[in-house]
Order: C-alpha cells, then structure tokens, then sequence
C-alpha cells in the first residue's frame, strides 16, 4: 500500500499540480530509503535523487535498499545550520513507549545517553556550494526538497537558507513531530511559527 495508496502517494499527487515535473529530490531524514525509492518510482526515471541520513546503522540499511539505483545518491551524514559535530541518539520516550525499534526516531536534539553517537553536520549552504550547484540551473531545475529530521527542520532551514534563496522552482515538504519537541524546552508551537516565518520571508 506504501507504494499504492499511501499518504506518501497523495501527496505526491498534490505536489505534481504545482510541479509537474521533477529533475531533482533532496530527500532531508531518508531513514531506511522507503520514502527514497518510492520518489523513484513515481517521478520518471531521469529524476536524481540526493538522501542524507546520519546514523551509521540506519545509512548500512539505506545503502542496501537503494543499491543498483545509479541515480540515487547517499550521503551519511546530518544537516543542520552550522558545520560541526553533534551527538545523535534515541530520546528516552521512545524506549519507554517502546519505539526504541524503530530507525525514524534518532534526533539531535537530545541528548540522551541511549544508542549514541558523534555524527557530523553541514549546512546544506556548503554542501549544495560543493556537491550540487555544477549539477543543477538555480533558475531552471525543479526540486522537490523533503525534510523529515527529527526536530531539526528549523536548524535545516537556516542552514540552507541562502541556497533556498536561490533555487526558483521548488517544493519544500517539512515534517512535523510534535513527540520530538515533547521532551524539550523547546515549544513546538514555537518551533512551528519560526519554520512558516523564514519561509515566508
């Protein structure tokens, strides 16, 4: 159904009225690659598709299940909004609500001591500067931009700001997970405000 008639599908449907075609997919979060190879066979078979996932585990399961796929691209590290070094890991309510299973649920925005790890970041400023803009016409190229990290979507946003600025045919997808900011001090609602407002502006 995932591939059929999933929520994933409809929205996709939504999104080819407002850019019926796609050249390139920046998948933000890919998590296992369900969501990568489901683009893959929706869009045409030219689309190139970038998918960054940071947790080392999690990208061996992605490099798997995107193999052979000579236009899928994986990077294994996070984006955020400066270049550093974070710790990544499963917040606490997601053991005690027994998702500790689940690959989605890894975050950087906190720091708790269960499965963790040191993961690089980026702005996506530096990388689209270093990866991307020979490959792509900021003025011609339709992307569809995905971005489901966790919590980390504003930091994304603003380390991607000036590339954003650039690109004149695009779509942002931004997931929100009011669990991730449960833990935090952070209010969501908050969070959400900011996220319409930087892309408002």
């Amino acid at each position: 159904n995932f591939f059929v008639d999933s929520r994933e599908m409809r929205m996709n449907q939504k999104i080819k009225k407002f850019l019926p075609r796609v050249d390139f997919i920046f998948d933000i979060g890919a998590n296992i690659g369900a969501w990568t190879l489901l683009q893959k066979i929706f869009y045409n078979h030219d689309v190139k598709i970038y998918s960054f996932e940071p947790n080392k585990t999690t990208f061996e399961i992605l490099t798997k299940n995107v193999d052979k796929n000579d236009n899928i691209k994986i990077y294994n590290f996070a984006l955020g909004d400066t270049n550093c070094q974070k710790t990544l890991s499963l917040p606490s309510e997601a053991l005690r609500e027994a998702r500790h299973y689940s690959t989605g649920h890894y975050t950087l925005k906190s720091d708790s001591l269960i499965f963790r790890e040191k993961v690089q970041v980026f702005k996506f400023d530096t990388i689209f500067e270093r990866e991307f803009k020979k490959n792509l016409s900021p003025k011609k190229s339709n992307i569809f931009v995905k971005v489901d990290i966790e919590g980390s979507e504003l930091e994304f946003l603003n380390g991607a700001l000036n590339t954003l600025k650039m690109l004149n045919n695009i779509i942002i997808q931004i997931e929100f997970n009011k669990k991730a900011f449960d833990s935090l001090k952070e209010s969501y609602i908050s969070n959400f405000d900011k996220r319409l407002k930087l892309l408002k502006n």
